[in-house]
């Protein structure tokens, strides 16, 4: 007879401006649904809670689902920096196949 478990695992997430993490989700292009102060991330099996700040993985490949909750941390933190280099003047030069690895200037 199968055994059938259901694997859950929450982790701290902190995200405190919810336009970044919109603008993230945007940028990876993956898919959601915002209901109340909770974001489900479509295929993913990631229930992003912002009142907890809480991340819910769920399904069998909590692996991957922890892989692309540090994919999302850090398309947040790039947001982040995006935001603040347009507000300072400065412009993000990333290095050559890197997608988070780059320096900034200053614009004059």
């Amino acid at each position: 007879m199968p055994c059938y478990t259901v694997q859950t695992m929450s982790v701290a997430f902190k995200a405190q401006n919810e336009d970044l993490l919109i603008a993230a989700l945007n940028e990876l292009d993956w898919k959601f649904q915002k209901i109340g102060r909770k974001i489900s991330i479509l295929g993913q099996g990631i229930v992003l809670d912002l009142a907890t700040e809480q991340a819910v993985l769920t399904g069998a490949g909590l692996q991957v689902a922890q892989d692309n909750l540090n994919q999302l941390k850090r398309a947040y933190a790039m947001e982040a920096v995006k935001q603040l280099t347009r507000k300072q003047h400065w412009s993000i030069k990333l290095k050559a196949g890197s997608a988070t690895a780059g320096e900034l200037q200053r614009r004059n």
